[in-house]
């Protein structure tokens, strides 16, 4: 696309080819010119972009969900993260403990994460502990670790405290267009024929709250698919289970016995050893090799496996590390085809 400076050229050359003069820019003819050649960038630039929009792999926002519509598919909304709260006090009292409905807890940190529950439970007298289903806000974000969501902020009783024993699952982000872009383009690539796999699966992924799904046929005898599904913190929740298998319940070939299942979680823990370069810290680069890490294992579908080359790659190329070592995985991990790995935690030293 030529620049407004290229366009005010190109008219200054015309003109001295038909009139043999040199229009100068405070001169009637050159503020005509400079004003011309302002808005000819405007429409150049307006084509431009409505040129992007005309096809699927380079539209944004709403012409990218206009694309998507014409192949029977939509962008999918953000989904809220569930799990149980235990809430729980160091010695038992002689009365019933109260932990009303919308009781709200919070992560540690500087930005806590906000958790609230969806119904009123009791700590009976003489006991100590008891659970409570809680939902948060919609995003991946709100997939919180076991152990994490340590605070009350409303607490009942000043000696009540909380914690999660199990991870918070099922929270995803509302699909970006990167990620709209993508799944419209395995639509597109993989020709779905009602029976393969890529059928089921292509199924699976229109639904809100999931990332990821691995059909597998003939999982269990001629006849068979297993179809496993995960969100971004996991393995997909039940409602989401339920959902899926009672669409495809009514789409499935006769005489198929289709079972939809969470994808079983398998959790890593990374140990990197980095040399950091003449004017960088292990402090400063601790973090964003935590964040490469974590994101390269994040983005992981049902089934890859996860390779120490990618993780070379992402952590030798961030500014400031002269070397490293992968200490753990040792070695590439082969992932079974109805697995999805999550990172439990990245250990960031210096050599």
């Amino acid at each position: 696309m030529p620049g407004y400076e290229e366009i005010l050229d190109e008219m200054k050359q015309a003109y001295r080819e038909k009139t043999g003069s040199e229009p100068a820019d405070d001169s009637d003819v050159g503020i005509r010119m400079q004003v011309l050649a302002s808005q000819l960038l405007a429409l150049h630039t307006r084509a431009d972009w409505l040129g992007r929009q005309m096809f699927a792999l380079s539209a944004e926002g709403e012409y990218l969900d206009m694309h998507a519509g014409q192949h029977g598919t939509a962008r999918k909304s953000a989904v809220r993260s569930a799990g149980e709260l235990s809430f729980y006090m160091d010695e038992p009292v002689w009365y019933d403990v109260e932990i009303p409905e919308g009781t709200v807890c919070v992560t540690g940190g500087i930005n806590p994460l906000r958790f609230v529950t969806g119904h009123a439970e009791v700590i009976p007298a003489g006991e100590t502990r008891c659970a409570a289903v809680a939902l948060s806000e919609e995003g991946g974000a709100y997939n919180a670790a076991a152990g994490t969501i340590v605070f009350i902020v409303n607490p009942p009783q000043v000696f009540l405290k909380v914690t999660n024993d199990a991870p918070f699952s099922g929270g995803t982000d509302a699909e970006s267009d990167e990620e709209l872009r993508a799944r419209l383009s395995g639509l597109l690539s993989r020709s779905s024929n009602g029976t393969n796999p890529v059928f089921y699966e292509n199924a699976a992924l229109e639904h809100d709250g999931v990332d990821s799904a691995a059909a597998v046929p003939r999982a269990r005898g001629r006849g068979t698919v297993d179809l496993y599904l995960a969100s971004q913190g996991g393995p997909a929740s039940a409602e989401v289970i339920a959902s899926v298998g009672d669409e495809l319940q009514s789409k499935k070939e006769i005489n198929v016995d289709l079972e939809v299942k969470p994808a079983a979680s398998q959790s890593l823990t990374a140990e990197i050893m980095v040399r950091p370069a003449e004017g960088f810290t292990l402090e400063e680069l601790s973090p964003i090799i935590k964040q490469a890490v974590g994101g390269y294992i994040k983005d992981l579908k049902i089934g890859q496996d996860i390779l120490l080359a990618e993780i070379g790659g992402r952590i030798y190329n961030i500014e400031g590390v002269a070397n490293y070592r992968v200490v753990s995985p040792a070695d590439d991990v082969i992932v079974p085809p109805h697995y999805i790995v999550r990172c439990q935690d990245v250990t960031v030293r210096s050599f």
